[in-house]
């Protein structure tokens, strides 16, 4: 599915279902995270830099070091070492048609409907998929990276919120079929799961081969770190692992 943000990777579909396209350069990336095609579009992410007096705080170049190296990440994945990762700069905008319960934002990282109005400044991520382009069937698509607030309450604000969302919308089946998708596409949304302060949730779309996406949230000062690792047969531990390697950078001493 795609972005056009951020659920990144079939077979025969029993019944047939989009992905929204993501690209390289300035194309937007897969928002959903399906593992069929489809279409999408951007959001409009105003960047701010967070107060000068506030030395705790992590900046946009301090949200930049988070990401992991492109060759560690292709590493930590299994991918060839000449496959693209693209990174991005805003949210994700997507408007639901079926969307009654609001659980877009637990399949597309970076959803702009989640975020929208929580005081973010800066948006930063990294998007690989296999194969390395956007035609079906996906093998593996992975969102990484964090968002940036005006002060470590606004970040805590949202990661409460965010996980409110996870936690309303576990257990259920939802349609979250886009305005750009000719097809529903309904996921179901697995458990969330806290530990160590990083709350995951493992989601399944339907008809899609096993096709299971993690979504794991983390926040730090003013910083949420958002991952999402989707493949065939998947679960949670990948998505945590590289929430948890963003997570040392920002305790490591200075």
């Amino acid at each position: 599915m795609g972005v056009g943000v951020l659920a990144v990777i079939a077979v025969t579909f029993a019944v047939v279902v989009t992905l929204r396209p993501g690209g390289g350069g300035d194309e937007a990336p897969p928002a959903v995270a399906s593992g069929e095609q489809s279409s999408g579009e951007f959001g409009d992410a105003a960047e701010t830099s967070a107060p000068a007096d506030a030395p705790d705080l992590i900046d946009t170049a301090g949200l930049e070091a988070l990401l992991p190296e492109n060759s560690q990440l292709l590493s930590f994945l299994g991918l060839p070492a000449d496959r693209e990762v693209m990174r991005y700069e805003r949210t994700m905008n997507l408007e639901y048609a079926a969307d009654v319960h609001n659980c877009g934002p637990v399949t597309s990282p970076y959803d702009v409907n989640a975020y929208r109005g929580s005081g973010y400044t800066s948006v930063r991520y990294s998007f690989v998929r296999d194969p390395d382009e956007n035609i079906s069937p996906f093998i593996q698509r992975a969102w990484v990276g964090g968002i940036a607030f005006h002060n470590a309450e606004a970040a805590q604000a949202m990661h409460a919120k965010l996980t409110g969302i996870f936690e309303s919308c576990a257990g259920r089946t939802v349609n979250l079929k886009t305005t750009d998708d000719d097809n529903d596409v309904f996921w179901g949304i697995g458990a969330v799961t806290t530990a160590d302060g990083i709350t995951s949730v493992l989601n399944f779309q339907e008809a899609s081969d096993d096709w299971r996406c993690a979504h794991s949230v983390a926040q730090r000062s003013n910083v949420m770190l958002v991952v999402m690792d989707c493949s065939r047969g998947g679960d949670v531990g990948r998505s945590v692992e590289l929430v948890e390697q963003m997570l040392a950078k920002i305790e490591a001493p200075q």
